[in-house]
């Protein structure tokens, strides 16, 4: 996860209508993937917001003008804005109506907002506001096990993108899972999307999960280079159409093939007891730690 850009912070305030824990992270990663696809440091003006009408979840960004000290708003920090908020109710297990000032200097310059959908006044007409988002996958029934599968991706951009997948070992809680996903969804936010990547990992917010998507050393004539897009991509096939989908949560292997050729591998591992007991340790030398195994050049080359 890369640093706070100088001069910025956030600050959170709960509010009191319960949401579904599903919701909030199924639209939270639906729109980390829509809105990472503007640069980091894009100015961010106006609106821009999801809305799911079965779950019953909002999510918006609204810039706020009121100081002539301030500077433009990029999208990174609508982006930290939407980590931050996520991991708050997450590490909290308090699942609630929510709002994340986004300060410069100590001055707001916008707010994201988790709201329930039905009294939500999310603007999803306008030019720069994304609608409810659709399905964009299609399973394959005839590899789909209970434990196993594989998923296409429908999007017309990247309709050679495919996921083959297994859940292996330990059980991981729901919180690890999409906090590490977020995590990793930022790692590649913060670059440029048609950035070539060896690798790309994520944490969780506890340091107790990791995950690593690394490319092969030999990439097949006609298939696609593994970049920050094809990764966020994949990440939210995995998030949506694997753990929301099965509604189970545990460590994973991954592949990501191109136009039917394996160019990526990755996994979920838990890491709390893998070296040790770390009872005494604090969330940041296990996010270190976990980083660490992410990063082992035995995995990623």
């Amino acid at each position: 996860m890369p640093p706070n850009p100088p001069g910025f912070s956030t600050r959170i305030e709960f509010g009191n209508e319960l949401l579904n824990p599903v919701g909030v992270y199924s639209n939270a990663i639906g729109a980390m993937s829509e809105w990472s696809r503007e640069a980091w440091n894009s100015e961010f003006t106006g609106t821009i917001g999801v809305l799911d009408t079965r779950l019953n979840i909002a999510i918006r960004c609204v810039e706020i003008v009121q100081s002539k000290k301030r500077s433009s708003m990029q999208m990174g920090y609508v982006l930290l804005g939407l980590q931050s908020g996520v991991v708050a109710m997450a590490e909290r297990n308090q699942f609630q109506e929510l709002v994340v000032f986004l300060q410069y200097q100590g001055v707001v310059q916008g707010v994201v907002e988790f709201t329930r959908g039905l009294r939500s006044d999310v603007a999803l007409n306008s030019s720069n506001s994304s609608s409810v988002l659709r399905r964009r996958t299609q399973d394959n029934i005839n590899s789909l096990t209970q434990d196993s599968g594989q998923v296409y991706d429908m999007d017309p951009k990247y309709h050679w993108l495919s996921i083959d997948w297994s859940f292996e070992g330990r059980s991981i809680l729901a919180s690890e899972v999409f906090t590490t996903i977020l995590d990793a969804m930022i790692n590649t936010a913060s670059q440029k999307p048609d950035a070539e990547r060896s690798y790309v990992y994520g944490v969780s917010s506890s340091g107790n999960t990791a995950f690593n998507i690394h490319s092969l050393s030999y990439t097949p004539p006609g298939a696609r280079k593994l970049t920050n897009d094809l990764i966020r991509e994949s990440l939210y096939l995995i998030a949506r159409y694997i753990f929301i989908k099965e509604r189970k949560f545990l460590e994973t292997e991954f592949t990501v093939s191109s136009f039917r050729k394996k160019i990526a591998e990755g996994f979920f591992m838990k890491i709390s007891d893998l070296q040790g007991n770390q009872t005494g340790s604090t969330a940041i030398e296990k996010r270190n730690m976990a980083r660490r195994i992410a990063t082992s050049p035995k995995i990623c080359h």
